[in-house]
């Protein structure tokens, strides 16, 4: 395979938090959560990630002290972790620009919701903004209720794109997570509840 990601028939990869690099700089993404294997299933089903992912891709946190738990638990595992703070946003071409920076999208982005869209997908293909040697990617927001009081619509839309592109990353052995901190109750994205997490 000359794209550099092998997955073998997997929603999730990285055997042991990370992908193995081949003598060819190829990396071979592995199954993570394998409830076929005796040695390694009954630790990995009490995973946070694992209960991420099984609830959904999306998800708030109430407070930036649980992000903060929340991310480290992640980091811990293996994940790429991008933090954002949207506190000081004043518009949507603010958040727009943190996305663009954090990931290190192209200098051709949009800004606007089809760019995130195309650009989200390929950052679900590795392109940028996430590591193949990594266990996964996250996207940790605190501050998100300053997006939705921005422009509500945008906020929900976000959020459902990234949702979007997480579901196409587990096609291709790449878990994504986005955790946002707000008091607020969010709608449904990518149709899934957005729920409320407590870190472990």
């Amino acid at each position: 395979m000359t794209s550099g990601l092998v997955s073998r028939e997997t929603p999730y990869a990285a055997g042991g938090g990370a992908g193995d690099r081949c003598d060819d700089g190829a990396v071979t993404r592995e199954l993570l959560f394998d409830p076929t294997d005796p040695d390694t299933w009954p630790r990995r089903r009490r995973r946070y990630d694992l209960r991420l992912l099984r609830d959904g891709h999306v998800h708030r946190v109430d407070d930036p002290a649980a992000l903060r738990t929340a991310t480290a638990t992640l980091r811990d595992l293996g994940y790429r972790v991008h933090d954002l703070d949207a506190s000081g946003w004043r518009a949507v071409d603010d958040l727009h620009g943190a996305l663009a920076a954090a990931l290190s999208f192209p200098d051709y982005y949009g800004r606007n919701l089809d760019a995130l869209n195309d650009a989200l997908g390929e950052v679900a293909e590795f392109a940028y903004g996430a590591d193949p040697a990594s266990t996964g990617t996250v996207l940790a927001i605190d501050g998100y209720d300053r997006v939705l009081e921005i422009d509500p619509e945008v906020a929900h839309a976000v959020l459902d794109v990234f949702a979007s592109a997480a579901r196409y990353g587990a096609l291709l052995g790449h878990p994504m997570i986005c955790l946002v901190t707000t008091g607020a109750e969010l709608e449904e994205v990518g149709a899934t509840p957005v729920t409320c997490e407590e870190p472990r």
